[in-house]
C-alpha cells in the first residue's frame, strides 16, 4: 500500500504570502502545510451536508443570541493563528469577541476567539480530541471548545475556568447543550435534528 506523501515544508511567513493566493484553504502546523478536506467517501456520501447543517443550525442559534452584542460568529472560512504552536488552522465554527477583564490571560481588548466548534466525522473524531485541542488551548482568550458528533447525536465541551483549568461536559440527545461563557443554551437534540 503506498504511503502519503508527506506534507510540503515552508516557513510561515511563505505560508501566509501562499495561502492567500490559494483556491482552496490549507492549514499549517509547524512548518507543515495541509489541504482542508471535506469529508471523503470514508465518511459516507452525506457527510459533507451533515456538517454544513450542523454548523449552520449552531451558528444562527448563536448569532440569534448574541445579536447585539460586540460578539461575531464566524462559520469555516475564519484561519486561527496559534503562535505557541507554530499553526494555522480553520475550525467549523468561532465565535469571537471582547474578552472579559476578569479572565486569565485577557491581556488584548481586540476580538478574540471565546468559542471553537467542530464536527466529527468518520474521519476526523479520533484527529480533533486530542491534537487540534491542544494547540487551541493555547488561545488565552478560548472559553469552550465543542466537539459535535453527529453520528452519536453528542457534544462534547471543554471548558475553561476562571483559574484556566480545562474540564470536559458531555451532552447528549436529552440534554441542553450549554456553552457558560456565552450563557447560551440549545437543546442537543435541535442541533442535530432534521439529519439522516
Amino acid at each position: 500500500m503506498a504511503q502519503p506523501a508527506p506534507a510540503p515544508r515552508m516557513d510561515e511567513a511563505a505560508y501566509l504570502a501562499w495561502e492567500e493566493t490559494q483556491p482552496c484553504r490549507h492549514e499549517f502546523v509547524q512548518g507543515r502545510v495541509y489541504a482542508v478536506r471535506e469529508p471523503d467517501a470514508l465518511d459516507g456520501p452525506q457527510a459533507c451536508e451533515v456538517r454544513s447543517r450542523v454548523v449552520a443550525t449552531l451558528g444562527g442559534a448563536l448569532r440569534a443570541h448574541l445579536r447585539g452584542l460586540p460578539c461575531r460568529v464566524h462559520e469555516g472560512h475564519v484561519r486561527l493563528s496559534l503562535p505557541r504552536t507554530a499553526a494555522h488552522l480553520y475550525p467549523d465554527l468561532v465565535v469571537d469577541g471582547p474578552v472579559p477583564s476578569r479572565l486569565p490571560g485577557s491581556r488584548s481588548a481586540g476580538p478574540q476567539p471565546l468559542m471553537v466548534a467542530e464536527v466529527l466525522s468518520p474521519s476526523t473524531g479520533s484527529v480533533y480530541p486530542g491534537v487540534r485541542f491542544a494547540h487551541y488551548r493555547t488561545l488565552d482568550s478560548l472559553r469552550d471548545y465543542v466537539l459535535l458528533d453527529p453520528c452519536q447525536r453528542r457534544a462534547d465541551v471543554c471548558r475553561r475556568d476562571v483559574d484556566g483549568l480545562w474540564t470536559v461536559h458531555t451532552f447528549e440527545s436529552g440534554d441542553q447543550l450549554e456553552l457558560a461563557s456565552l450563557e447560551w443554551r440549545m437543546p442537543v437534540a435541535q442541533v442535530f435534528a432534521g439529519l439522516p
